[in-house]
């Protein structure tokens, strides 16, 4: 089914990214919005959770492996595929570097060689360890190893096989940093926090929503505290405390609806988390155009203030036009194609 409150986290999420990155939009200090301006980012590790419950929760409804990775390349690719070609249009032809960011995960010097190379796998979501050059795509290659080493452990070892291969990455991730870019990575902590928040929601329990909700609050006040400079923890014990907060807030959010206490019917919030990978995509573009036009231009506050929350709507509404003309019939499009597929399925074992 599809879950009204998963989609209010997801606007949840995209709009933490949108308002910390546009703070770009200027190169001069904007009103500072308490955690976003600094940590917005929080909103794309919200996002792998939500991601690593997705799909734990409707891999069971795909008959085979190629058919469940072709489904979820082509959820992201085309859309994706067409910004990183506009990307690398505007870079080879005019120099425009604004929608990349030359920097690595490892921390090696930013060199792309040979370029042709870095391009190709930018497109196609081909993990890397330069950042791709439509920036905002890194999270991608994340969601894209996720996909395959989750689906190859399900469809050859079932569910248990897949949750200790994810726990594997990211154990590997903190023993091995920045060593094989998106691999082994401690982002994995937070899709196994999806995971586990789908199987603990297998398990109804009418004090489910309580006990995930004081979880979620306790490990909340741990890292915002530890991220407003309250007092310090480890990176590890952020880590664990923010996966952990965020897989208690998926079981909290998901357990009202399924009790049919909250998130009863779509509203103007589920309905940006539906164009929430528009929106995730399109920002990143408005962001680094109002960058490219205001180049070194000092603006007052106001002014200053106007071109960020410009560049907040102008976001919105464009995304909601890329959602609609784009993103909805390239998912249609694919839908249909799998159902087309099953039914041929179908008629080929009647006949036999």
């Amino acid at each position: 089914m599809k879950y009204n409150s998963v989609q209010f986290l997801r606007f949840v999420a995209v709009i933490a990214v949108l308002v910390f990155h546009s703070h770009w939009a200027v190169k001069q200090k904007l009103i500072n919005v308490p955690i976003l301006t600094d940590y917005g980012w929080i909103g794309v590790i919200l996002f792998f959770a939500v991601s690593g419950f997705i799909i734990s929760e409707r891999i069971s409804l795909e008959r085979s492996l190629g058919r469940f990775l072709f489904r979820r390349y082509m959820r992201v690719f085309p859309l994706y595929g067409l910004f990183t070609l506009l990307a690398i249009v505007l870079s080879l032809g005019f120099g425009w570097d604004h929608l990349g960011q030359e920097r690595t995960d490892s921390g090696r010097a930013f060199n792309p060689n040979p370029v042709f190379y870095y391009y190709i796998k930018s497109l196609f979501i081909v993990p890397q360890d330069a950042w791709p050059a439509f920036m905002v795509g890194w999270s991608l290659e994340y969601e894209v190893v996720f996909y395959l080493t989750f689906g190859v452990a399900y469809f050859n070892g079932g569910r248990k096989l897949a949750l200790f291969i994810v726990l594997t990455l990211a154990l590997l991730g903190g023993a091995l940093p920045n060593r094989f870019g998106p691999f082994f990575d401690y982002n994995f902590y937070y899709f196994l926090s999806g995971c586990i928040a789908r199987e603990v929601l297998c398990y109804e329990s009418r004090f489910m929503f309580s006990r995930s909700s004081l979880i979620c609050l306790v490990t909340s006040i741990l890292w915002i505290s530890h991220l407003s400079g309250v007092f310090d923890i480890t990176v590890f014990g952020f880590l664990i405390t923010s996966a952990v907060s965020f897989g208690a807030l998926i079981i909290a959010c998901v357990s009202l609806e399924k009790s049919k206490t909250a998130f009863l019917h779509a509203n103007a919030f589920t309905v940006i988390g539906d164009m929430s990978f528009s929106l995730y995509l399109f920002h990143w573009l408005v962001v680094s155009v109002c960058l490219f036009i205001t180049g070194d231009t000092v603006f007052s506050a106001v002014g200053a203030e106007f071109i960020r929350i410009a560049a907040i709507v102008v976001s919105l509404a464009g995304s909601w036009a890329v959602w609609t003309y784009l993103e909805k019939p390239i998912n249609r499009a694919v839908h249909k194609s799998r159902l087309l597929n099953q039914n041929s399925a179908t008629s080929t074992r009647k006949l036999f």
